[in-house]
């Protein structure tokens, strides 16, 4: 009986644990659409200089399309299109490669726009502009 009891205690801890981790990575869209909801969650330091008014990226102003294969893992919801808060999640994490790394090959749409020397590479030097929109 004790076994049983261990065993099943188990399995449910298990389970919440499993759903917490699922949950957790996916775009709350009802709360970007209000604006309203629980606490923010803890973001990365903020860029010190915001980006210039006309500056915008082209993936702020319209939906792109996931067509390469990074950016269909950050189409978190399946519907082939990146939203703003899919991008900006991508532009982070391509902010920490090049960080650790030194260097992020090229390899979507996105990317190429900030690739400013045109090498294919994005470096630590074209991270400034990929910071301003990625934390704004």
């Amino acid at each position: 009986m004790l076994k049983k009891v261990g065993v099943s205690l188990t399995v449910f801890v298990i389970s919440v644990t499993f759903v917490n981790l699922t949950y957790g990575g996916l775009v709350d869209y009802k709360r970007r659409k209000t604006g309203t909801g629980g606490a923010a969650a803890p973001t990365a330091p903020r860029a010190t200089t915001p980006p210039a008014p006309d500056s915008t990226p082209f993936w702020a102003k319209q939906s792109p399309r996931a067509e390469a294969a990074i950016e269909k893992k950050y189409d978190t919801n399946r519907d082939g299109l990146l939203q703003t808060a899919e991008v900006k999640i991508f532009l982070r994490d391509i902010i920490d490669i090049v960080t650790q790394k030194g260097g992020y090959t090229v390899d979507s749409a996105i990317l190429k726009a900030y690739d400013k020397n045109k090498d294919g590479v994005i470096n630590s030097y074209e991270l400034t502009e990929i910071k301003n929109h990625a934390f704004n």
